[in-house]
């Protein structure tokens, strides 16, 4: 169930994103503004009746004090954290998503861009409702390494069709099934994996800062979009975004860790109860054979 629950902040994310690009079909952006205040005022209200999380007030009751991530112990999660959100938003859909109608109207498509635009991010949707129920059931891993191969292939099919024009039909139906695989795994499982790879004491702080890098990655990619089409142009910003969701597939094949049962921290609490075990069943057979040398010992 922890891949369910995990998943429910990505969904909200891309019905947020296709609110906006749905109303914009109509709507001036002043307007659209003003209606994206009404859910943050709402939410700031009802936060105040949100109790606090029994992870929290356990720790509290303990006294658990030592809650920085900072430590030799969490250099792999917060090492597996970085990748994980360095993969996740430079595989450019945070700056494709923020450039569908100028990305639509340069490719001369038949259909307005605002509606091209809404359909692609739809296939988000869809693509993170259906991976919710299969998290638990597939894993993390292999979904990541399908979203990152699918989402590789789709772009690309877009640098080619930019490179040698193929067909004006081309950009919106690999957009499409770009953003159906990113939403797979790119897009959602950052929110998902990374709360698992930190224990119950410093898992905040380790979300939190990675939760800024994202953010910050994020603003770095859609802001930087612009100007590398302008210096290597879009068909070679596409190819650097399917070079590194190939490197991402890898990264899934090689190094990401399969969290679908147990948490990290879970993980070591068994490797040392196995070890522990090891050890008394070695003392225990130690005596045993230390009683049999008395027994049997000549007088």
């Amino acid at each position: 169930m922890r891949g369910c629950y995990g998943n429910l902040g990505p969904i909200f994310l891309v019905i947020g994103s296709l609110f906006v690009y749905f109303v914009g079909i109509w709507l001036n952006w002043k307007v659209i503004c003003g209606l994206c205040l009404i859910v943050p005022i709402f939410d700031l209200f009802c936060i105040l009746f949100v109790p606090e999380s029994p992870v929290v007030t356990k720790m509290r009751e303990e006294r658990i004090s030592n809650r920085t991530i900072f430590h030799l112990k969490y250099l792999k999660g917060i090492f597996l954290s970085f990748l994980i959100v360095f993969f996740s938003e430079f595989s450019g859909k945070s700056a494709v998503m923020a450039n569908l109608n100028p990305i639509f109207i340069s490719s001369n498509i038949r259909l307005p861009a605002t509606v091209a635009s809404t359909i692609v991010v739809c296939s988000t949707l869809f693509s993170t409702l259906l991976v919710t129920p299969l998290l638990d059931r597939i894993g993390r891993k292999m979904i990541w390494i399908i979203s990152s191969f699918g989402s590789a292939l789709n772009v690309f099919l877009l640098w080619a069709n930019e490179e040698y024009l193929l067909s004006p039909s081309v950009p919106i139906v690999c957009l499409f099934f770009y953003m159906f695989f990113n939403g797979l795994g790119l897009n959602p499982l950052p929110f998902v994996i990374i709360p698992e790879l930190f224990p119950d004491e410093v898992r905040s702080s380790g979300m939190g800062a990675a939760q800024a890098l994202n953010w910050f990655l994020c603003s770095v990619n859609v802001f930087s979009f612009r100007f590398m089409t302008n210096k290597i142009k879009l068909e070679w910003t596409y190819f650097l975004y399917a070079i590194i969701m190939v490197l991402s597939g890898f990264f899934g094949i090689f190094l990401l860790p399969e969290m679908k049962r147990k948490m990290m921290a879970e993980k070591k609490s068994s490797k040392k109860t196995v070890e522990k075990k090891t050890e008394n069943m070695e003392d225990l057979k130690d005596e045993s054979n230390n009683k049999e040398n008395i027994m049997f010992s000549p007088l």
